[in-house]
């Protein structure tokens, strides 16, 4: 079985945190049994140094024949343990009796009698040592003060500290072992939803993952992968759409062109027939190119393709221009074509595209307007927006854009489109009979 590395970042991660946890209470159980031990020490030694205390008192009280000082002399080198370091000072600080190393004296020298047990720092190079101390009463008045080292003390410490670092690295490889063979049960929910996404049917446009009731992390991925699926899937529909639409909107000017050739090609048609019958391709060829270049138009904005709106454009020549250019059209459809009111606005955009827009509202006019009518073209500012379109005469105009795939609404869209990219909106207003459909456009401001 392959390695996995998903459960190798877990046991990583798990190996990481315990060790943090590990470092930091190993840290605080050394510095906790150091702290005990010592306390434990210190208490020992100070009993050990009262215990000193009281058998000097007693060395003096029996030893009459001596004075205080020798007999205070005679009961250190007597007084057990053996080899303990000490040292007896009389009332005015002076050393009367010392066992141990001589370092004991320089320590001592012109110091106080230490309070409670403290840290001596005495210059033999070995060890580290504790002293106590304990005032002597009766015929002799002094301090003694004893002194033990902390050997032991580091020696344990120390042997407590190596196995530490010894256990510590043994515990943590184990701990990344186990949290690789238990990281399994974890990654298990995992599985089971990657099973299920291979159980999904391509077939099913409504199947999805299942989501439990109390959600959690793989719950969370679940919906967002049902949610990927839906989008997927509107993708999906919106393409056949995209297609039907297509198909729907060349098939008649290409049945117009295929009638028209037919007829151009056959051996009885006049000279004159031919003609008019090449400038009728003529025309639904044209026809097709712009519903091709809108279809593009419409699978570029599906990918997210943009196109620049910083041009200054004069809509006032825009109408000018549209309308020379779709009034040939206008005549072929039995429709008059004229210049309505034209302000003189300006937007910022993109002429080519504005164009375009203004030349598809001509042409869904010349299409859907009752024959005889006249279509007009008009440009006004209202505030800080100009509005451009037409007005005609005819059966309402869906104000929501035709459902896709049905082979109606491509150019309403193509403008809706349009108009959004340079910030505005389609409109659409009805008058009686009259429809207006404006393009609605932010003015250009200076600056």
């Amino acid at each position: 079985m392959a390695v996995s590395r998903l459960r190798l970042r877990f046991a990583a991660w798990f190996a990481v945190a315990f060790l943090v946890g590990l470092v930091g209470f190993e840290a605080a159980l050394y510095l906790s049994v150091g702290a005990t031990v010592r306390r434990a020490f210190d208490r020992g030694l100070k009993t050990q140094t009262d215990g000193m205390a009281r058998f000097l008192e007693g060395e003096v009280i029996e030893d009459s024949l001596l004075t205080p000082a020798e007999a205070v002399r005679e009961g250190l080198r007597e007084v057990r343990p053996a080899g303990t370091p000490a040292a007896v000072m009389d009332a005015s600080g002076t050393i009367v009796a010392l066992r141990g190393p001589e370092a004991i004296r320089e320590w001592l020298r012109g110091r106080q009698p230490p309070q409670g047990v403290i840290e001596a720092t005495l210059d033999d190079g070995k060890h580290r040592y504790r002293a106590a101390a304990s005032r002597l009463n009766g015929a002799f008045r002094g301090t003694v003060v004893m002194l033990a080292s902390t050997e032991s003390i580091d020696e344990h410490l120390e042997a407590l500290l190596r196995w530490m670092l010894v256990t510590a690295p043994v515990v943590v490889v184990g701990c990344a072992g186990a949290g690789y063979l238990l990281s399994r049960r974890a990654v298990a929910p995992m599985r089971a939803l990657a099973r299920a996404i291979d159980r999904l049917p391509a077939a099913d446009r409504a199947a999805r993952l299942p989501v439990g009731a109390r959600a959690d992390e793989i719950d969370d991925l679940a919906e967002r992968f049902n949610r990927l699926v839906a989008r997927l899937r509107e993708a999906e529909r919106q393409n056949q759409a995209f297609v039907a639409d297509a198909a729907h909107q060349i098939r008649t000017p290409l049945t117009l062109v295929l009638g028209e050739a037919e007829l151009a090609l056959a051996d009885e048609a006049p000279p004159g027939d031919t003609q008019a019958a090449m400038r009728r391709i003529q025309t639904a060829a044209l026809q097709m190119k712009r519903r091709v270049d809108e279809l593009f138009l419409l699978a570029d904005s599906g990918a997210g393709a943009e196109f620049p709106v910083d041009q200054a454009v004069d809509l006032e020549g825009l109408c000018f221009d549209v309308a020379d250019l779709m009034r040939a059209r206008a005549d072929a459809t039995r429709h008059g074509l004229r210049l309505g009111p034209v302000d003189t606005p300006t937007v910022a955009g993109h002429r080519a595209m504005l164009h375009e827009a203004l030349v598809e509202l001509v042409e869904n006019a010349c299409r859907h307007a009752e024959p005889g009518s006249t279509i007009t073209v008009s440009c006004r500012a209202a505030g800080a927006t100009a509005l451009l379109g037409v007005q005609s005469d005819g059966e309402p105009v869906p104000v929501q854009p035709v459902e896709p795939g049905k082979g109606r609404g491509i150019g309403l869209r193509i403008v809706r489109l349009i108009a959004s990219r340079h910030g505005g909106g389609l409109v659409v207003t009805r008058d009686g009979r009259s429809n207006r459909v404006e393009m609605s456009l932010p003015l250009r401001t200076e600056g």
